[in-house]
């Protein structure tokens, strides 16, 4: 559905500062602070789909 030209609606969506928010992510997830990390998550949490995690 997504590739049928009557169903589908293209959006142009704009990052300001995207090479910030994409630095400040990765120091957050890949970085020498756990905190940051942990702060990351509990953030997000809500937005998790349990049902998708393999836990």
């Amino acid at each position: 559905t997504t590739m049928d030209p009557r169903k589908r609606t293209l959006l142009r969506v704009d990052v300001i500062d995207a090479e910030a928010a994409t630095k400040d992510a990765v120091d957050a997830l890949m970085g020498t602070k756990p905190e940051a990390r942990f702060r990351f998550i509990q953030e997000r949490a809500e937005f998790a789909e349990t049902e998708v995690l393999d836990i």
